[in-house]
């Protein structure tokens, strides 16, 4: 399979998204224009279904029939059920591409479901977190969050990132060009 790293383009793909937005559960929820933004990704592959961690347990919100959203709860046990659930996502519609949020807790779920099912990731990077020792030492959870994006950044099929300075930041860190898109 060939993909586009900065967006969903081929026809005939299965998506499985991991996402800490709760705007996909509930379109007044304050995200903005997040579900209708994702209701025109899923017009473009035959399914996306996204599993949102940290929103109201066992919630199922089918968008239209191509988009599905799935909430699972926070913290450990978020994690756990998300593992799950993506688990029988992956195996019920053949998934053929995960996306994360993020490399941290996200990233965490998808590169579990990455090594399981052998499916391209893309980790997406919305922030300046790699090498950021500021952003580091803000809080204690940041150095665990750390701990997980240095390994799951290596191993991440593409990375989708919003600056050219986190591009080369990638760059520095031994991550080669063809794996990184800069989409603002």
């Amino acid at each position: 399979m060939e993909y586009q790293t900065g967006t969903i383009e081929e026809q005939g793909d299965r998506v499985l998204m991991i996402s800490t937005d709760p705007g996909l559960m509930d379109s007044h929820a304050g995200s903005g224009d997040v579900l209708e933004r994702h209701r025109k990704y899923a017009e473009r592959v035959d399914s996306l279904d996204i599993i949102v961690l940290g929103a109201t347990p066992g919630k199922k919100n089918v968008v239209t029939p191509r988009l599905t959203v799935y909430a699972v709860g926070r913290g450990f046990f978020g994690v756990r059920e998300a593992l799950v659930r993506g688990r029988q996502i992956c195996r019920d519609k053949r998934i053929t591409l995960l996306v994360t949020q993020d490399p941290h807790v996200t990233g965490f779920v998808g590169m579990r479901l990455k090594r399981h099912f052998h499916i391209p990731l893309l980790v997406n990077m919305h922030g300046d977190f790699l090498n950021n020792h500021h952003w580091r030492s803000e809080h204690w959870q940041h150095r665990i969050k750390d701990y997980l994006q240095r390994r799951i950044i290596p191993r991440a099929d593409a990375l989708r990132v919003v600056s050219a300075g986190i591009r080369d930041k990638l760059l520095k860190y031994g991550i080669a060009p063809e794996k990184i898109s800069v989409i603002n």
